[in-house]
């Protein structure tokens, strides 16, 4: 029978203990025909999953264990395991994943019959993490920045070049998730949770955004770079979004670390010069359509306009020089 859907689990180290709570929601699910549906656990990391004979257990599941000929990060577990999956789409997991409910691929398959041409399909995330004083919190909402959850068609992967690696760290599955989001010939979003990312010893989950580093600020230069040679009528919207999510993320980066953060970004705002416009015009909407306190241009009008102006200049100044 013809594989419909690959799960793909990178172990990256987590122990078996660990993997139980994904693969137990996998193998719980309800309404579904387990041979049209692979599960790969991809061992990627310096310490090999011992005592395989142990996920015998999960009997549902048509489960597959891979080594990748080397160790590599969680993209690169990823990219091994698209090489060998089988299913015409794929979903990935991390070890510290795991699905909602027992119906939950039940649901997101329905889904995929009533739009069969989609390319991505997904929904709502929870994230579970804790306060300082241990104390369990939770937040939902749709990922931006992870793959985790969503049914991808493995042929979209390909066929818009999109490349699962690991030059930017932890940010390197944001840039595979944007650029993927951007290139697809459809999505489908549901409200429903379809999957829950928790806290382990070796996942630790704070409930907030990694601060951004050299590393983000890098990373998005390369998707700016990748839209404006492969999407580029999408490149001036993602570029002002990106200036204004930097004003806001610079905030949280203690102020002896910005220096560099703000030469990175310079010289993207140089590499789009061209671009300045689209900032203005989103600010200008964004102004009219949120008017909550913490907005930026709310909050500290002056500090913010201080910034889109020096960039402002350093966009000016480059438009000149090509003259």
């Amino acid at each position: 029978m013809a594989i419909r859907l690959s799960i793909i689990i990178p172990i990256d180290n987590a122990p078996l203990s660990e993997l139980t709570m994904p693969l137990a929601s996998l193998n719980s699910q309800l309404g579904i025909d387990g041979q049209t549906v692979e599960v790969l656990l991809v061992d990627n990391g310096e310490f090999h999953l011992e005592d395989t004979a142990a996920l015998h257990l999960f009997t549902q599941l048509h489960l597959r264990v891979l080594a990748t000929p080397k160790t590599c990060g969680h993209m690169g577990a990823l990219a091994f395991g698209l090489t060998v999956a089988k299913g015409q789409y794929v979903m990935l997991l991390n070890a510290n994943n795991q699905l909602y409910q027992p119906f939950t691929l039940q649901q997101l398959l329905g889904l995929l019959t009533q739009h069969p041409d989609t390319d991505l399909l997904g929904g709502t995330t929870l994230w579970q993490g804790q306060t300082s004083s241990r104390q369990p919190v939770y937040r939902a909402g749709q990922s931006l920045t992870s793959l985790a959850g969503w049914l991808i068609r493995r042929a979209a992967l390909s066929s818009n070049a999109v490349t699962l690696s690991d030059d930017f760290g932890e940010f390197s599955e944001e840039l595979a998730t944007r650029l993927l989001r951007a290139s697809v010939g459809g999505t489908v979003t549901t409200e429903a949770t379809v999957c829950v990312v928790f806290a382990s010893r070796t996942h630790p989950v704070s409930g907030t955004q990694p601060v951004i580093n050299e590393q983000w600020v890098s990373m998005m230069a390369a998707y700016l770079a990748t839209l404006k040679a492969q999407n580029p009528a999408q490149l001036d919207h993602a570029f002002a979004q990106f200036i204004v999510r930097f004003y806001s993320q610079i905030l949280r980066v203690p102020a002896d670390s910005r220096a560099p953060l703000t030469t990175q970004v310079a010289g993207i705002v140089q590499a789009h010069a061209g671009s300045w416009p689209a900032v203005t015009a989103l600010v200008d909407r964004e102004k009219v359509a949120d008017s909550s306190p913490a907005a930026p241009w709310n909050e500290n009008p002056g500090e913010f306009n201080h910034y889109l102006n020096q960039l402002a200049n350093i966009a000016a100044k480059e438009i000149a020089m090509r003259r």
